[in-house]
């Protein structure tokens, strides 16, 4: 009888499906072990500002542990003394499980999970640009990882740092992979904002494109964080969001004119020799954010979806009070993107391009035109800014942003197609025998 075999058959198929899925996930834990020793062995003794952020992390942890207020906390991390938390009470509660280990311990750790998050972020990369074949796929994540750090600067600086905008990249793309259930769609972009609230500008978008219950339930899931927090830290809670916390610029932005301050604010910031949020930037940045979500609905209409994603994702850099090199983790998405994607007449004209953005970012053009002020990279020369925005992430991403209108078109087949509610699977899958 026939049945015994088809049941027996798809059995074989589903014993194969997940043997290679653990050979997948046992290939980037594999790379991610390994990044992890050389990082802790081999790169910690070369920074001066190793887990800068994460101490202040640990620290809010830590306070969390002794009953203390994560917001009161004063961390000396690596060169900077006295920095203080500043995200969301509900960031800090995923910060506790670190917070349980010695410092030194848990920076290992910490590193590891970031590690395994990259791996993440390029596996669904891979998977939004159509790329099927399980093993091409996982060659490449495998493959990329580690160049990934050396070549990318904001993907060096993360690890280094110990920042945590793995997490919210790996979140955002996560919602929007093919692989997310149509019922859970906008949830995790509703938690990355729960998490750190640059992620908002997202559910705008949700709104923009139509997809109205994705962005009621990204409002449910930021809703779910402040929930969770008020639950267990309700003092905090109230201090951030009813308090002094959600508006206070003084966390966020140190007292200098920051040379790697990537945004427009920070542009107009240094050039006005001032670390103060100028009270006339949102005349300038409201209108280039509603700008840049117009293009990114005109990419997503013309069943561009990965690119909508991203346009909108650089729009939130320019725009962003405060963008420094770690931010730009959606630059692993873009490359992705810029590789796989195909054009009307030739292949070697984005192949370069992308080629000249790795090459961009790993020679952080803004680097030899700082001047230290203490320990602090500053830049406040007009001929110096001029260097830093243009050879830091603003002059590309202006730059990149501005030209959409001339190359969206040279774009040939779309690699999602848009329907309203949600993007669908091309014909075009990559990898596939």
């Amino acid at each position: 009888m026939p049945e015994p075999e088809v049941a027996g058959h798809d059995f074989e198929k589903g014993r194969e499906k997940s043997r290679n899925r653990l050979l997948t996930l046992g290939a980037i834990v594999a790379v991610s072990a390994a990044m992890t020793v050389m990082l802790a062995t081999v790169i910690k003794p070369l920074r001066p500002w190793w887990m800068n952020d994460f101490a202040v992390y640990h620290a809010a942890g830590e306070a969390v542990l002794n009953g203390l207020s994560m917001y009161d906390i004063k961390a000396h991390a690596g060169i900077v003394a006295d920095s203080q938390f500043a995200y969301p009470t509900f960031a800090g509660l995923l910060i506790v499980p670190f917070s349980l280990f010695d410092r030194a311990v848990a920076e290992v750790l910490w590193n590891f999970a970031t590690a395994l998050l990259l791996g993440a972020i390029l596996w669904l990369s891979f998977g939004m640009v159509d790329l099927v074949n399980r093993k091409l796929r996982t060659t490449l994540v495998v493959a990329t990882m580690v160049p990934s750090y050396f070549l990318l600067d904001p993907v060096l600086v993360n690890f280094d740092l110990g920042q945590i905008n793995m997490v919210l990249v790996a979140l955002v793309l996560a919602d929007f992979s093919r692989s997310m259930p149509d019922r859970w769609r906008g949830f995790a972009i509703g938690v990355a904002a729960g998490i750190k609230l640059t992620p908002l500008i997202f559910m705008v978008y949700l709104v923009c494109i139509g997809r109205w219950r994705d962005a009621l339930r990204a409002v449910l899931g930021m809703i779910f964080t402040i929930a969770v927090a008020f639950a267990v830290l309700p003092g905090d809670s109230r201090r951030y969001w009813f308090g002094e916390i959600f508006a206070s610029s003084e966390r966020l932005v140190s007292d200098f004119p920051a040379l790697v301050n990537h945004s427009l604010s920070g542009l107009f910031s240094r050039l006005s020799a001032t670390s103060a949020v100028l009270g006339w930037v949102p005349l300038v940045t409201v209108p280039v954010g509603l700008l840049g979500l117009a293009a990114a609905v005109w990419a997503a209409r013309r069943g561009q979806a990965m690119l909508g994603m991203l346009v909108v994702a650089f729009t939130a850099l320019v725009v962003s009070p405060v963008t420094w090199p770690h931010h730009a983790i959606w630059l692993v998405p873009a490359l992705v993107w810029l590789t796989f994607a195909t054009w009307r007449t030739g292949k070697l004209l984005p192949r370069v391009i992308a080629v000249a953005v790795v090459a961009h970012s790993a020679l952080a053009l803004y680097d030899p035109v700082q001047r230290m002020q203490g320990d602090v990279a500053v830049q406040t020369t007009p001929s110096g800014n001029l260097v830093a925005s243009l050879g830091g992430l603003l002059g590309l991403i202006v730059l990149g942003l501005v030209t959409l209108p001339v190359w969206l078109r040279r774009l040939k087949q779309p690699e999602s197609s848009f329907d309203g509610q949600g993007f669908l699977p091309s014909s075009r899958p990559i990898g596939l025998p």
